[in-house]
């Protein structure tokens, strides 16, 4: 990769994060971190660039949040029915699982192991603000583009909102619009 590349990538990162982090103490924790702790089930509705041709994929979702130390761990499963026969669709199901530990300023949390976007597999951080906790991914693609995934979850009266980002250099990839109920602690 050209080394002008490579410093321009870094530096959109650098810009990026250093936006990011400067807001954070602009922003008060309504809800505390606890508040998100338990078992959650729910639907999702995707949506990707050919969603107007193919129609929109529906998701079950099921997250766990537990507090560990000075943050938290998350898992997460995602059952896909998006592709084969639409009376029979092929079931993919994806699982994943990130454990975060308190970065400093409050509300701002750190994945361990930490990734490193360039020669790992991804930079991953996590920020409470208000009554949202959400989760940001940040990675060099294989040709040394990039791409964000943001995962945003919102404390309602009724449950958690999900709302679900990834972007691949600069293009809207996909998504997801979910909610989810506590079915346990």
């Amino acid at each position: 990769m050209p080394t002008y590349r490579r410093a321009s990538l870094r530096g959109a990162f650098a810009a990026t994060a250093l936006i990011l982090f400067a807001a954070l103490p602009a922003f008060a924790a309504d809800a505390p971190l606890g508040a998100f702790f338990g078992r959650w089930q729910g639907t999702g509705i995707a949506q990707t660039p050919s969603t107007r041709y193919f129609g929109e994929t529906v998701r079950d979702l099921d997250v766990t949040l537990k507090g560990e130390g000075t943050g938290f761990s998350i898992e997460w499963t995602t059952i896909l029915r998006e592709r084969g026969d639409p009376n029979d669709p092929r079931v993919q199901r994806k699982a994943t699982r990130l454990r975060f530990v308190a970065a400093g300023p409050p509300g701002l949390f750190r994945a361990e192991p930490q990734g490193e976007p360039i020669t790992n597999p991804a930079y991953t951080w996590a920020q409470l603000a208000g009554n949202t906790l959400a989760l940001h991914l940040f990675q060099v693609t294989e040709t040394g583009g990039y791409e964000i995934q943001v995962w945003r979850r919102r404390l309602t009266g009724e449950g958690m909102e999900l709302n679900y980002l990834r972007l691949r250099d600069d293009e809207d990839e996909r998504s997801v619009s979910g909610r989810l109920i506590r079915i346990g602690s």
